[in-house]
């Protein structure tokens, strides 16, 4: 039976939904959406997805599924040195298990971390799914909650050459007159931008104004709009080109799980984890008003 532990990455997000034009303000009316009719199915291009959906203490807790219809899993036989695909029975995918939970009254969202499986992207397609049976007129975006090491790191820039930042639409709109890349969001009518600064020749952008003055101050406002934002240039006095993603930086926590005894991470501890953390975040890091 296999003893070691798995390891597994837990992040923090914000949600915002806006529904003609407006931001939602009750967002306990997604609770029936979520939970009725469960499981719900999403189809994209050579993937599937399927998410059972409980209410779970004071959250929504999501288990889901995803996979590419058309795979097989090949297994190699290491003492025969010889290799064999599974077969599947009809409806059957191959799948990736993620588990996610939302606490809607706070807006925040645990989600486990997989490099295959469920993305945020996919949480967004889902809540526009099940939406579009109200209004065919609504956004949807998940904003990472960024580590105080962002900022932090963002100060060890001596020269910073280039900044891109994606911004979307916060709850309840772009609203803060002293940011200059909310402004312009407004004024462009946009439901998301990226902007992109590159610094003359040997010089460096600046890191108090402008596009760089403005990523921390919405930031350290805490308003929900920062999508990414990723960061060129050299510090402590260093030529080496350095990079800062925001992606990177995502609030986040790391979790133990046991092996079952087919080897796979014990998934009702997962469920626990993330409930647990869905928790923390509403009470530690809830949204604010933006207002």
């Amino acid at each position: 039976m296999p003893t070691r532990a798995a390891l597994r990455k837990i992040e923090g997000f914000h949600l915002n939904v806006h529904v003609v034009d407006e931001p939602l303000q009750d967002y306990s009316v997604l609770r029936n959406l979520f939970v009725d009719n469960s499981p719900h199915k999403l189809t994209s291009e050579r993937r599937q997805l399927a998410f059972h959906v409980a209410e779970e203490q004071e959250a929504i807790f999501f288990l889901s599924y995803e996979g590419d219809p058309e795979a097989e899993a090949l297994l190699y036989d290491m003492g025969a040195g010889t290799e064999r695909l599974t077969p599947r029975r009809s409806g059957e995918i191959v799948a990736t298990r993620t588990h996610f939970a939302v606490n809607l009254s706070a807006r925040v969202v645990a989600f486990e971390y997989n490099q295959r499986g469920t993305k945020r992207e996919d949480f967004e397609d889902l809540i526009l799914q099940l939406l579009h049976h109200i209004t065919d007129r609504c956004d949807v975006s998940l904003v990472p909650i960024p580590k105080p090491s962002f900022l932090q790191e963002l100060r060890e820039y001596d020269r910073i050459q280039s900044a891109k930042v994606v911004l979307v639409r916060p709850n309840p709109g772009w609203l803060d007159a002293d940011s200059q890349l909310l402004k312009y969001a407004d004024k462009s009518e946009a439901q998301a931008i990226s902007l992109e600064a590159r610094a003359k020749r040997n010089r460096s952008l600046s890191r108090q104004e402008g596009i760089v003055g403005d990523l921390r101050k919405v930031i350290s406002q805490g308003i929900t709009t920062v999508r990414e934002a990723v960061i060129w240039g050299n510090k402590h006095g260093s030529k080496q080109r350095r990079e800062t993603k925001l992606s990177a930086h995502t609030l986040s926590t790391i979790v133990s799980l046991e092996r079952m005894a087919d080897g796979q991470p014990n998934h009702q501890m997962m469920k626990e984890h993330v409930l647990r953390y869905c928790a923390w975040l509403t009470e530690n890091h809830p949204t604010v008003d933006e207002s």
